[in-house]
């Protein structure tokens, strides 16, 4: 690092000996900065489509009866060892859950506003207890987690924070202590530690289970600076001598929390989104998916030899975003070769079911588990989640893969990033930098080009041992609009319980 410092920047690199200071302090160092200089100059290519994956290519069903009850049986054992920890990124601000009021208030709160008229009608169906100009001012920067999501016949208004801990607790089967990490915002964690302070107790008493609440952090290391319409490094004012602009890296960056978790020896993360959980009376798909996974993830990792994930998607009813598909994927991951195994025609386990394993060989450390590979075969499809951002949409060819998809990525899987012999694996090696998300966006009315990490369940993973399987869409609630809140999947029900 020292000989980092040393070294004097180049006009070529746009950087100024202030920027190098500014960046390292930061925890960003020069060579983190040129690269992320050159992605965004010279963006990798789109992502190469195969084909979408489907069940019975890519995709395995949901598992039933004896196999389900095993598997389940096995993810429940692990949440009650405390061998299994849910991980929630829950940093996110309420911003989009409110824009449609943001613009009944722009415009004065005119009671005939489309916005005001449907906020009226969908009200006895909302969880808040008051009305629209309030609003706002009580929730309108909250984190989405601390947002009231369901009101129960009894009058409690239950957080989507607290959810997650009951859905936990489920799987736990009230017994021993659910484990429940949540990466939140600096600025909001004394918010969150309030909430579980005065809610905690009370949950715990009902339930019959002790809850184990940890925090993180996305770390100021992981953000990324950007480019104006010059290519020259993006500064926060129109002028050369300005600090540079320095955003978050999207939630790729999260890879670190979840390698402190793998160096911590939890053996099972299972990863879900903020906004997407059901009231109480309507977790149960979720619970039981969940440990389902869980099982399939433990027998997944014990046979590999890389971090491995199983991840649940369900069928797609138009919404944009991630999906399932078969990718050519380039010959390299953080410089590694991909070696491709094909295994065995499958039998009864499912961790052959009907999907080639092409495994990729990772770092040094991580290579000496014996596993036999053939030679790096260029383009070999592996399944991979694929952002609609990742595709040439100006590519008749690629755009038809995309239309022929037939599931989506909910963000509902669980992650192994333990080897066999209980060693931590090192998650940066099975990195694919080449998805890193080129975004355009704009500041004090400049247009700019940032660049954000490889996403957490895409590029970040790109490496990892992976499978699909099918879920039912009712594990997939998502809470995008405040209007979302007054859908029927969001109501509580006439015994509230």
């Amino acid at each position: 690092m020292d000989a980092l410092r040393a070294e004097p920047l180049t006009d070529r690199d746009g950087l100024s000996a202030a920027d190098r200071d500014q960046l390292e302090a930061h925890g960003i160092g020069l060579e983190e900065a040129r690269r992320q200089l050159g992605l965004l100059r010279d963006p990798p290519p789109k992502t190469n489509l195969a084909r979408p994956a489907s069940v019975g290519d890519g995709i395995l069903p949901l598992p039933r009866g004896a196999e389900a009850d095993r598997l389940l049986g096995a993810g429940r054992s692990a949440a009650q060892a405390g061998d299994l920890i849910r991980f929630v990124p829950a940093s996110g601000a309420a911003s989009r859950l409110f824009a449609e009021l943001r613009t009944a208030r722009v415009a004065g709160y005119p009671p005939s506003h489309p916005v005001l008229v449907r906020f009226e009608s969908a009200r006895t169906r909302l969880p808040f207890d008051c009305d629209q100009l309030e609003l706002l001012d009580r929730y309108g920067d909250a984190p989405k987690a601390l947002i009231p999501f369901h009101k129960y016949p009894d009058g409690e208004q239950r957080t989507a924070l607290e959810e997650h801990l009951v859905e936990a607790a489920a799987l736990a089967g009230g017994r021993g202590s659910a484990a429940v990490h949540f990466s939140v915002a600096v600025a909001h964690r004394s918010a969150f530690e309030a909430l579980l302070a005065d809610r905690l107790p009370v949950l715990e008493q009902r339930l019959g289970c002790r809850f184990d609440v940890t925090f993180s952090h996305q770390s100021p290391a992981t953000d990324s600076i950007a480019i104006d319409a010059e290519g020259k490094p993006f500064r926060v004012a129109d002028d050369p001598a300005a600090r540079l602009l320095v955003r978050p890296g999207g939630h790729g960056a999260l890879l670190g929390n979840l390698q402190s978790l793998a160096d911590r020896g939890v053996e099972l993360v299972a990863i879900k989104n903020i906004d997407n959980v059901q009231p109480e009376r309507a977790q149960g798909a979720a619970v039981e998916a969940m440990g389902i996974l869980a099982g399939m993830a433990r027998e997944l990792a014990r046979a590999s030899n890389r971090p491995a994930r199983v991840c649940g998607v369900v069928p797609a009813t138009g919404s944009a975003g991630g999906g399932p598909f078969w990718v050519h994927q380039a010959p390299a991951v953080a410089g590694e070769p991909i070696a491709v195994e094909q295994e065995p025609e499958p039998e009864t386990s499912f961790v052959e079911a009907n999907v080639p394993d092409f495994r990729v060989a990772g770092a040094a450390a991580n290579a000496d588990s014996g596993a036999s590979a053939s030679a790096p075969t260029l383009g070999e499809p592996r399944l991979q989640i694929v952002e609609t951002s990742q595709i040439d949409l100006e590519d008749a060819g690629q755009a038809a893969i995309l239309a022929r998809s037939t599931h989506f990525n909910p963000v509902f899987l669980v992650c192994a990033a333990l080897a066999p012999d209980g060693a931590a694996y090192r998650l940066e090696d099975y990195v694919d930098h080449d998805t890193s998300f080129i975004v355009r966006k704009s500041h004090g009315g400049r247009e700019l080009t940032a660049l954000e990490r490889p996403g957490l369940w895409n590029g970040s993973m790109a490496g990892w041992e992976t499978r699909f399987v099918e879920l039912p869409g009712e594990v997939y609630t998502p809470v995008k609009s405040v209007f979302d809140l007054a859908g029927e999947e969001h109501q509580c029900g006439g015994d509230g319980r």
